[in-house]
């Protein structure tokens, strides 16, 4: 394959434009199966001030890793996520929807809504239904684990890898407990930790941990453990309502959580708790848990995310439906 150089120097004989004397933008995609690439931009970068580069790659990890350890100072990172509902409706349905016209819309909305979460992808969008789940565990979840991560981390503990992969899909929101897992798969605490870094480096999963405001801090303990994006299990058969919550942690790029003895919300966003209630009914004990939050770390909102529509919010505690928080965009309207 050849080399940055050599393209450079294709494109001034083609064109006849000296790209070292003028302004000029490289766009290079899946520049990781080159060999060397970003000690070969570095140093053009370096020599040639006014070429720019725009580095882009389907593997992640392998091309954030290299690009981290040679191009220290030179370069900004942009993480590309999966289509937002937004997205998805201008590239599915061709539509652009203004805010103040949800109500409008809603009906078509919600079931729009539900075809998103089978397809939150731009490949995926027009993909038959049967190859979706196929999709994601042979070209996503199976390139990561069998070629990103060994690529830079070279020989890993596959058996480990997997079984806690299937742990963590099967139970979003499950609360991680390093001594456990190691007893349980018989593997040493240290390779655990290490193959869950894998795991987080590579988007596979998230951890989210114990909201701790009184230190701006957050614990260690009691960290839970979501796939990284509702993607990654969207054609697995888990519980809906964990799915659901699963969804509720990649719209709101989640973080934080809060347990305190049998109290606990599940989520905390700008220091304002939310929590997922995926039922029919919604009745004054589902806002429990939320009030005390409130009282406790004197937060001045809060939201319930619900399945069905509901009417009767308390005060100073805001209800909508899932679909509605992904379509806005915003958590507090």
């Amino acid at each position: 394959m050849q080399g940055v150089r050599a393209v450079l120097d294709s494109y001034r004989e083609v064109t006849g434009r000296d790209y070292e004397s003028r302004k000029l933008h490289v766009f290079l995609d899946e520049v990781q199966k080159l060999k060397s690439w970003a000690e070969q931009v570095k140093i053009l970068y370096d020599n040639f001030p006014n070429l720019k580069f725009v580095l882009s790659g389907s593997a992640a990890l392998p091309l954030e890793k290299e690009a981290r350890a040679t191009l220290v100072g030179r370069a900004f990172y942009i993480r590309v996520e999966p289509l937002s509902f937004r997205e998805f409706l201008k590239l599915k349905h061709k539509l652009e929807i203004p805010r103040d016209r949800v109500e409008l819309w809603k009906d078509k909305l919600a079931a729009w809504f539900s075809d998103y979460l089978k397809r939150p992808l731009p490949e995926m969008v027009e993909m038959p239904s049967e190859l979706l789940r196929r999709y994601v565990r042979e070209s996503i979840v199976d390139r990561i684990v069998y070629k990103d991560i060994p690529e830079i981390h070279g020989r890993i503990d596959y058996e480990l890898l997997r079984n806690l992969l299937n742990l963590f899909f099967e139970n979003p929101g499950y609360t991680l407990n390093v001594d456990s897992l190691s007893k349980d798969f018989k593997r040493s605490k240290r390779t655990v930790l290490s193959v869950l870094e894998y795991m987080m480096e590579s988007y596979l999963i998230r951890v989210i941990r114990n909201y701790r405001p009184s230190t701006m801090s957050s614990s260690r303990k009691l960290r839970r453990v979501y796939p990284y994006h509702f993607c990654l299990i969207a054609h697995d058969p888990i519980d809906q309502s964990k799915f659901m919550e699963c969804v509720a942690a990649s719209l709101l790029d989640a973080t934080f959580y809060w347990r305190d003895g049998s109290k606990e919300v599940d989520f905390v966003v700008d220091n304002n708790p939310v929590e997922v209630k995926w039922q029919e009914t919604i009745t004054r004990d589902d806002y429990k848990s939320l009030r005390y939050f409130m009282r406790k770390f004197n937060a001045k909102r809060a939201l319930l995310i619900t399945k069905s529509e509901y009417s009767q919010p308390e005060k100073q505690i805001e209800t909508a439906q899932l679909w509605k928080v992904a379509f806005q965009e915003e958590l507090w309207s």
